[in-house]
């Protein structure tokens, strides 16, 4: 069913085409063709530019993530992370930092924790003040 329909708006799209096409005298289309090569070449040289060219206006996301739902985001993530099952971790967040405390079972899942932290959207810097028992050898 959803192969069917987009086979129907490809050829509405195709037979849209070809109506205009038709009403169109030759210097029409030749500059139809030459202003959509330079939007395409004006789109492709915006989005391969530097960021430092990008608009101001679209500031990164860890910019516009409010410390309570980055805070939330980072501890669902370790919630549902198997491999911190049995750790006691809390997080808060201050702008893009974000401190772990508490305890965990070993350097692995501290490891785990930091990580799935610095992966969050919108975490600039993890202060990681996590605990484990030292084994004796």
């Amino acid at each position: 069913m959803i192969g069917s329909s987009r086979r129907i708006k490809g050829l509405c799209l195709f037979a849209g085409l070809a109506l205009c096409s038709c009403g169109c005298a030759m210097e029409d289309r030749d500059r139809l063709a030459k202003i959509g090569r330079l939007l395409s070449d004006k789109t492709k040289n915006w989005i391969s530019g530097s960021r430092a060219e990008w608009p101001a206006a679209w500031p990164p996301a860890r910019d516009r993530v409010p410390d309570e739902s980055l805070a939330a985001r980072v501890r669902a993530r370790l919630s549902w992370d198997k491999s911190l099952e049995g750790s006691a971790i809390q997080v808060q967040a201050t702008g893009g930092l974000v401190e772990l405390t508490g305890l965990v079972r070993d350097l692995e899942q501290r490891q785990r924790a930091v990580e799935l932290a610095n992966s969050t959207v919108g975490v600039s810097q993890v202060a990681d003040v996590l605990e484990y028992p030292e084994v004796e050898p």
